[in-house]
């Protein structure tokens, strides 16, 4: 997987798009299912053999695993600049 710079002012960015979409992405839970839809359409279109598409998928959710770490480690994660890597 790639080395990402997540920051506060992509996940904005990302969020007021799916806003201006649909209002009721402003509830974060609503926010979170498009971004797993938007995952799930990405990996689907991809020509992928099952075994790239289950490595993929659970690399993905290693990502997440390691952002909820991270934010669980600190209580600024919000403040700050992450790279995130795996």
């Amino acid at each position: 997987m790639a080395e990402l710079s997540l920051s506060t002012e992509i996940v904005n960015s990302v969020i007021n798009v799916l806003q201006e979409h649909d209002a009721s992405a402003s509830d974060q839970m609503v926010s979170s299912q498009y971004l797993a839809a938007i995952i799930g359409f990405i990996i689907a279109k991809e020509n992928f053999t099952e075994e790239q598409r289950n490595e993929v998928i659970n690399e993905e959710l290693t990502a997440l695993f390691d952002i909820k770490n991270l934010q669980q480690k600190d209580n600024h994660f919000h403040d700050h600049c992450s790279t995130i890597s795996s």
